[in-house]
């Protein structure tokens, strides 16, 4: 299911993935956002294809799918790693 989500007062297309354990912006949002202070993770995630999909690290923000409001750790990816601005775990209030 794709939405429009809001993240520091910016609209972003946005996939709910409900077998996300995790949630995913490309580098390009991050960079949109302003380039939030990243924390470093451990975390590894792989594709499909088994290959290792690149974490840059995390932040926390705030995010708001029509008058719901999450708060959320965000992990940024290469932008070669998905078309999809936003990737969400299936969050609930």
């Amino acid at each position: 299911m794709r939405k429009t989500v809001k993240i520091n007062d910016y609209d972003f297309d946005a996939l709910i993935d409900t077998g996300s354990t995790i949630t995913l912006v490309r580098e390009s949002v991050y960079h949109t956002l302003g380039g939030p202070t990243l924390s470093l993770t451990k975390i590894k995630l792989t594709s499909f294809g088994k290959s290792e999909i690149k974490l840059f690290g995390y932040f926390e923000s705030a995010v708001y799918i029509e008058d719901n409001k999450f708060k959320t750790e965000i992990y940024v990816i290469d932008n070669s790693q998905t078309t999809i601005d936003v990737i969400l775990l299936e969050l609930i209030s």
